[in-house]
């Protein structure tokens, strides 16, 4: 019924990346669904320090969405997510409420919307038809 892939598909070689989601989809029923999670390619140059695994292969949005479409799948969703405080955003605003003496932050749309953007992860949701 449900395939997690979390964290897996950076690091594999990118000529292995299709064959691997074809084999996620071939796993799933009719109705299924798969769930895969991966760093954001379109951000990797934002996130300071190198990795210590052997193959860091990042892909973006587009390239995930691609490798989804090509294996069949269908009703895709996106959303994005980052570990609690690893955002640009979260430890700014760690640091201006030591800096204030604060305790909290309400936290407004326009927070909302940056964190959707400097987010770490994609989630992508998807279904075999």
């Amino acid at each position: 019924d449900v395939v997690v892939s979390s964290e897996v598909i950076e690091h594999i070689p990118s000529e292995l990346q299709g064959p691997f989601v074809l084999d996620l989809a071939a796993c799933l029923k009719p109705g299924g669904s798969l769930i895969v999670t991966t760093p954001r390619g379109d951000i990797q140059h934002q996130v300071p320090g190198t990795s210590e695994q052997a193959l860091e292969n990042w892909l973006t949005e587009n390239e995930v969405r691609d490798l989804l479409l090509q294996a069949g799948l269908t009703r895709l969703r996106l959303t994005r997510t980052s570990p609690t405080h690893s955002s640009r955003l979260d430890r700014w605003r760690e640091r201006w409420l030591r800096w204030t003496g604060r305790r909290t932050h309400a936290r407004t749309r326009l927070d909302l919307l940056l964190d959707d953007r400097s987010a770490l992860y994609q989630v992508w949701y998807a279904e075999k038809a």
